[in-house]
């Protein structure tokens, strides 16, 4: 299976298919599925990490707010931001990898 990328416009045409070709010029070079997913592994995504860092500072300082806690449990608490910027990182990246029309 090889997908089909149109990679000059922001709407990207992917189809299910093994390898990645560029749809505007198909005499350029083969596009690996790995070596695109490496590319935007190694992009910031910087407004998808924001928004997943404020949505997770939300939740956090509601639960602190709602509960008595102790140092460790602040500590916990301060890691809930991290791992869901982390998380909608991964689902933008998957998304953008495997998005049909």
């Amino acid at each position: 299976m090889s997908k089909i990328v149109h990679l000059h416009t922001p709407q990207s045409r992917i189809l299910q298919k093994k390898n990645v070709y560029n749809v505007q010029n198909p005499l350029s070079e083969q596009i690996n599925f790995e070596q695109l997913k490496s590319q935007l592994n190694h992009q910031s995504h910087l407004f998808i990490v924001i928004l997943g860092t404020l949505l997770g500072a939300t939740i956090a300082l509601s639960i602190g707010y709602s509960i008595k806690a102790h140092l460790f449990s602040y500590l916990l608490l301060t890691s809930i931001p991290i791992i869901i910027s982390y998380i909608l990182r991964k689902v933008y990246i998957y998304t953008l990898l495997n998005f049909q029309e």
